[in-house]
């Protein structure tokens, strides 16, 4: 891509930041998830996640006079200049909050995917096709668990129905259009017309009540972030910044 079109492709460093954030969370669970089977399985969706960031931070930064690598995009910037969702940098909670909210997330980024295969970019159309595979699986994982806990015991459908309750209230920034080069802005409301479907199907699934949730909480595209991003980045970028430049 050239640098105009770099400029232009901003949505690369919006995505990679969604990955990359969404994949520092859930590698949180190293160790502590509710089963070793489990465990695995979460840091398995990380790796997956981790390699797409990568992916999108080093196309963008091909063509960027700022950033010349995908390091710099994820270690060397502030809070305030990640573009990612503040859905997925909210913290954990307990693993049915970590479940609804990678429902949640993968059903929309799953869509986003769909829409990039039609871009006339072939690396970016030839990604997009590659991660949704990948992000497909995170989508049928995070069902199969919703179905687990939604039909265990009273305690997991309560568990179920409180982490959509608080990952619902980030669903609106997800609606926001991202600034894509090649797309229009009808294929994007169709984009979000099916997210929109999906998650209506999940929400009567869990018996979840979504009118009864204000969600009105955005401002991360625009770099207005939560405290959390600022102490999750404090941690996962304290190598890097420790030994600048260090070539592993």
């Amino acid at each position: 891509m050239s640098s105009a079109e770099c400029s232009q492709n901003f949505f690369l460093v919006n995505l990679g930041d969604d990955c990359l954030i969404a994949a520092q969370r859930l590698s949180e669970w190293c160790g502590k998830a509710p089963t070793t089977e489990l465990d695995i399985a979460l840091i398995n969706l990380s790796i997956d996640l981790f390699g797409q960031a990568d992916e999108f931070y080093s196309l963008f930064s091909e063509s960027s006079s700022q950033f010349k690598s995908a390091d710099m995009l994820a270690f060397e910037r502030d809070a305030s200049e990640f573009t990612n969702c503040l859905l997925v940098e909210q913290p954990n909670g307990d693993f049915g909050r970590t479940i609804c909210k990678t429902a949640i997330f993968t059903t929309w980024y799953c869509e986003v995917l769909t829409l990039l295969q039609e871009s006339r970019h072939v690396t970016i159309s030839s990604i997009a096709t590659k991660f949704r595979k990948e992000i497909l699986y995170h989508k049928e994982f995070s069902l199969h668990w919703l179905d687990c806990l939604g039909n265990g015991t009273g305690e997991s459908r309560d568990r179920i129905k409180q982490g959509f309750s608080w990952c619902y209230r980030f669903v609106e920034e997800l609606r926001i259009r991202l600034d894509f080069s090649d797309i229009t802005a009808k294929k994007w409301t169709e984009c979000i017309d099916r997210f929109e479907c999906e998650l209506a199907k999940i929400f009567a699934y869990a018996d979840f009540d979504s009118e009864t949730i204000a969600q009105n909480l955005h401002g991360g595209r625009d770099g207005a972030h939560s405290e959390h991003l600022t102490h999750l980045l404090s941690e996962m970028q304290a190598l890097h910044r420790a030994h600048p430049n260090v070539a592993w």
